[in-house]
């Protein structure tokens, strides 16, 4: 999440998990639409005040991998008006690993069919935990 606020591409890039590097057609074509993302929020005033990272969920498996949900809640501004977002992070490793990649689970709950997309092993019956933004 520091890595996010401070605008570092790369670090991003490298944590993502590959299920959305190859659905967004391959590193290179990740790499151009992150760094882009990231040029057109701080263009649009978007600022990180703070991130708050909770306890992760129980893990579930998905196949040769296992996954958990990260709670997070960011203190931003858009422009001048400060807004409160608490979400998640879907959290991604192989079994028995020790490095976990990531997937950002702001746009999984208005379509939680990509998480299947994503990971189409996860293990039936997971519900996503739930996200709100709200103008402070």
């Amino acid at each position: 999440m520091a890595a996010y606020a401070r605008g570092d591409a790369d670090f991003l890039i490298k944590r993502t998990h590959p299920s959305l590097k190859r659905l967004a057609g391959g590193d290179d074509a990740f790499q151009a639409i992150t760094r882009d993302a990231l040029k057109k929020q701080h263009s649009a005033g978007v600022v990180v005040i703070s991130e708050d990272v909770g306890v992760p969920t129980r893990t579930y498996a998905a196949g040769e991998e296992e996954v958990c949900f990260v709670p997070r809640q960011s203190l931003i501004r858009v422009r001048e008006t400060p807004m409160r977002s608490t979400t998640f992070m879907v959290a991604v490793r192989r079994v028995g690993g020790s490095g976990w990649t990531y997937l950002d689970g702001t746009g999984l709950q208005g379509n939680p069919h990509l998480l299947r997309q994503l990971l189409p092993a996860l293990e039936p019956g997971v519900t996503l935990p739930k996200r709100e933004i709200e103008a402070l």
